[in-house]
This record gives structure tokens, sequence and C-alpha cells, in this order.
């Protein structure tokens, strides 16, 4: 206790131990604080309604929060959408040409087992990184943009016999239409 600024044994904020109190400024029976049946307990309350809901109007509510209920889904849905674009375009636009940009400035020139070492880059930057889980999505992406490892995909194909045979036209028209001589019969009049 401060002598200088005594404190009074009972504060609206301390009733514990006290008599119940009242002021003139708290309109006695209009608030009591230490009654204890003031506040009903959660089981105790039950709502009771007069008002009689017609089928009409419960329609229009249950229309009215199917609307609302689509309108924050469809946020939601775009934002989500809109997430993944900017995910896939830091993916392709940033992410995957620094990786190939490193590799290309860590092994040039060209080694012979260039993709089994830029895969084992990836794969280490990604795990420093905590993104183990993005591996895939982002060595599809190295695959289809590194242009090491496209000029290393293939070449021209073999010809195979269909490619360089001569087909003879004649005989699928004829057979198509049933014409024997069709460069006649466009002919005749």
């Amino acid at each position: 206790m401060n002598p200088t600024y005594p404190t009074p044994p009972v504060t609206p904020a301390n009733l514990i131990d006290s008599e119940p109190w009242s002021d003139d400024w708290l309109m006695e029976d209009l608030i009591d604080l230490t009654s204890e049946e003031s506040d009903p307990s959660p089981e105790q309350v039950t709502m009771t309604s007069t008002w009689p809901i017609t089928t009409l109007e419960t329609l229009a509510h249950s229309y009215s929060m199917v609307n609302t209920s689509l309108k924050d889904y469809y946020e939601a849905w775009y934002q989500e959408r809109r997430a993944h674009m900017h995910k896939t375009d830091i993916l392709t636009q940033q992410v995957v040409p620094y990786i190939i940009q490193l590799a290309h400035t860590m092994y040039n020139p060209q080694p012979n087992n260039y993709q089994g070492l830029l895969r084992q880059l990836t794969r280490t930057t990604l795990q420093e990184h905590g993104l183990v889980d993005a591996f895939r999505a982002v060595w599809g992406h190295v695959i289809g943009m590194d242009d090491w490892i496209q000029q290393d995909a293939g070449g021209p194909a073999f010809p195979w016999p269909e490619d360089v045979m001569e087909t003879n036209n004649d005989n699928f028209l004829a057979a198509a239409f049933g014409v024997t001589d069709a460069l006649g019969w466009a002919m005749e009049e």
C-alpha cells in the first residue's frame, strides 16, 4: 500500500472477498455486479421464434447463401489459379534460365555426361533451398529449355520404305471414287 495514494479496500476490478457494493451512478437495481444469476450458461439459452418462415423465404435465403458461397469459391479459385500462373512464370522465366546459365558457365566446354551433371546440379540446388518436391517440375522445364540437351536429343530420322517409295495416286483415286482413269475423266466434257 502506498501511503500517499491509499487504495480503497473494494474496487470494481477486485470484488473478491468483499460484500456487494453499489454507487449512485450505477442505478442500483439495473446493474448487479455480484449476482451469479445475471448471465445464464450457453446450455440454458434457447432460441424460440414465433416468426412464420414460409417455403418461399427459405428458398430465397438458400438461393442467396448459394450465390454468396459461389462468389467466395470463385474468388478462392481465381486466387489459386493466379498463384499457379505466377509460380509457373517464375519457374520458366527466372529459375530455369538461371540454372541453365549456371550449368553452361560451370561445364563449359560441354562434357560428354552433361545431362547427368545438370541433373545433379539441379537436384543439389533445390535441396539447398528445401524444394526437393519441386524437382520433377523444374527438371522437366530444364530439359525442355536447355539448348545443349536438345542438340543431343536426336537428328534426322532414318527413312522408312514408305517415306521414300513413290505412290501411285491413280490407284488411290480409282479405289476411292471408282474411277479407273481419273485424269481422262476430269478432261472430258
